[in-house]
């Protein structure tokens, strides 16, 4: 309840680039948080090298009169865009801030391996 974590994937039939996909998302939280500030915005061009664009922002706004520190990151791969949000009250932040960024400094694209049976705790079976 004080900490969320989110993971969203969506498909766009035509690429557009990572800021419109921003705008729109932002506009979505504009329309419910009208004291919504960008309090971070920052492009991260070498630190996910697996995707084509990434960009960190963090967003401050009160929810139920309770200021929130909303933190996403925005990864663009062709026409798919990954966004991971980690939210929690901004009085709790640094109970949850080490959590927070081990997930998003770790999060990548990883290739996909043919060969690489589905669950591991069921390797021991012939996967023929």
């Amino acid at each position: 309840r004080e900490a969320v974590l989110q993971l969203d994937v969506v498909r766009r039939t035509k690429e557009y680039d990572l800021d419109r996909f921003i705008e729109e998302s932002i506009d979505l939280f504009l329309k419910r948080y009208t004291d919504l500030k960008v309090v971070r915005e920052k492009m991260l061009e070498d630190q996910f090298p697996s995707f084509d664009e990434s960009v960190f922002l963090v967003l401050h706004y009160h929810e139920n009169k309770t200021l929130v520190t909303n933190r996403f990151l925005f990864h663009k791969k062709g026409n798919m865009y990954y966004v991971l949000q980690t939210k929690t009250p901004r009085n709790r932040y640094n109970q949850y801030a080490k959590d927070f960024d081990l997930i998003m400094k770790s999060f990548r694209m990883e290739p996909r391996i043919r060969t690489r049976w589905r669950n591991d705790s069921l390797a021991y079976l012939d996967p023929v």
